[in-house]
């Protein structure tokens, strides 16, 4: 199972330093990396009934406000509005809300909060390096994912009333997906479930 696994790429901002599109031309190198281009939608079917939709989003240029990413936001607009799927994760680099050592960006928040309100179900981001999961304004759950980084580098992190979980030094999230019932789990780096939040259709 492992062996086979497909990694679902999502740009992060240090991969604008170099090449962004010599990742998506990984794709057609490793059969197990899937990354059609820098941002795009993959649906899936889930065993039981129904469907889930993944968004991934670049949010580099988002957050440097450049003139592409308006497309990329009125193309993610679009997907949203159309799609018949259960349930809706997206991911982007850039959260819109955590507790952790990089604060959320305003151009972040004022370009994606409007896409997630009432339509997303999870939204998933990295950049700080720890684990969260949040509530959002708009009824979409947070989790930053950073957890991979922080080890070597753990940022901390400051719980507000709208946290659910937040820890550093290493860990990762594990999302399980029912037709009527998303489980998020939380594990600190020794594999440790710190937290198992339920979403219920």
């Amino acid at each position: 199972f492992w062996d086979d696994m497909p990694f679902q790429a999502i740009l992060g901002n240090h991969d604008h330093h170099g090449n962004p599109d010599a990742q998506i031309e990984y794709s057609s190198v490793s059969s197990r990396w899937e990354m059609p281009d820098s941002y795009y939608a993959v649906e899936k079917d889930i065993p039981g009934g129904g469907s889930a939709l993944f968004v991934a989003l670049d949010t580099e240029p988002i957050a440097k406000r450049r003139p592409e990413s308006r497309a990329q936001r009125e193309w993610a607009d679009s997907v949203l509005r159309r799609t018949p799927a259960d349930w809706i994760i997206m991911g982007g680099h850039h959260p819109v809300t955590t507790n952790g050592w990089h604060k959320p960006e305003g151009t972040i928040r004022s370009a994606l909060l409007p896409l997630l309100g009432a339509r997303v179900d999870v939204y998933f981001s990295g950049h700080n390096h720890s684990t969260e999961l949040t509530e959002t304004d708009v009824g979409t759950l947070q989790c930053v994912c950073g957890g991979g980084g922080g080890l070597d580098n753990p940022y901390r992190v400051k719980p507000t009333s709208r946290t659910l979980s937040s820890f550093t030094n290493g860990g990762w999230c594990f999302l399980r997906i029912w037709p009527d019932l998303i489980a998020v789990d939380l594990h600190d780096r020794e594999g440790n479930v710190q937290l198992r939040y339920l979403i219920e259709k």
